[in-house]
């Protein structure tokens, strides 16, 4: 699989569009949201291996290697995978990474193989979100940790939900019952992106999203607030910005949920 992703690498590079403020390559709001799901896995399973569900590019996958994790990248998107292998070539712990080409729940993974799983923003695409938990479940060794982020229903449903695909929004009670009755048990569940994760989805990133959501390729990606959204220093900035909501993630309020559950 690696070898045949690597030539995959040496092909003409397909174009990602890029969204402004949610970027894997560094948007404000994925950023922060990734620090707080390693947070919450660090402190649940300080090492193991990891099963990265839905890694797309690889920023989250990158960030648990850098901690000393090993990680199986696990996309449905050959493109994706073809674009993580190009940045592994000069990542200094390729090593503890692996990549496989796959769909959840039917990714032919062995029983009991991972000590945790994350699953930043996923579940809400899949219309059957207990089977695909079931499958977190089975995957998982006994006690092993999933930490999961999902859009939260307090954000109400808006055009960034029916462009991304979503089937779904959450609160935290229906989040605690969906693993609850595939298995686990709630650690921890908070809201996080209030007050000010909440004004910049409404303020800047939608208006974006309904002026640029119709480009493609190089028309979204030249546009000067795109460039802006996803320079590393205005995303880095604004997501530290972003930490001041952690004073509010106990309101039912927010953009998002986060939680950690572990396997009964």
């Amino acid at each position: 699989m690696i070898s045949w992703l690597f030539e995959k690498m040496k092909q003409p590079k397909p174009h990602h569009p890029r969204r402004w403020g949610d970027m894997p390559t560094g948007g404000p709001k994925h950023q922060f949201r990734e620090a707080l799901m390693l947070k919450l896995l660090q402190t649940a399973l300080p090492q193991g291996r990891i099963l990265d569900a839905g890694a797309g590019d690889g920023t989250l996958t990158r960030k648990l290697a850098a901690l000393g994790y090993s990680v199986l990248a696990l996309d449905a998107s050959v493109d994706c995978l073809a674009l993580l292998a190009r940045t592994l070539e000069a990542f200094p712990y390729r090593e503890r990474v692996e990549l496989k080409q796959g769909t959840l729940p039917n990714s032919g993974l062995a029983d009991a193989a991972f000590d945790g799983i994350v699953a930043g923003e996923v579940i809400e695409h899949f219309q059957d979100d207990q089977a695909l938990v079931q499958e977190f479940h089975r995957l998982l060794k006994p006690a092993g940790v999933c930490v999961v982020s999902v859009p939260a229903e307090s954000k109400k449903w808006d055009l960034n939900d029916d462009w991304a695909g979503h089937c779904r929004l959450y609160n935290a009670d229906e989040l605690k019952q969906l693993f609850e009755t595939s298995g686990f048990q709630a650690q921890i569940i908070h809201y996080w992106g209030w007050p000010l994760g909440y004004l910049f989805h409404r303020l800047f990133y939608l208006p974006w999203l309904r002026r640029h959501h119709h480009l493609e390729g190089e028309a979204r990606a030249s546009s000067v607030s795109t460039r802006i959204g996803v320079h590393p220093w205005v995303s880095q900035g604004l997501a530290q910005v972003f930490r001041l909501d952690n004073l509010f993630n106990r309101l039912p309020f927010g953009i998002g949920l986060v939680g950690c559950f572990r396997k009964k």
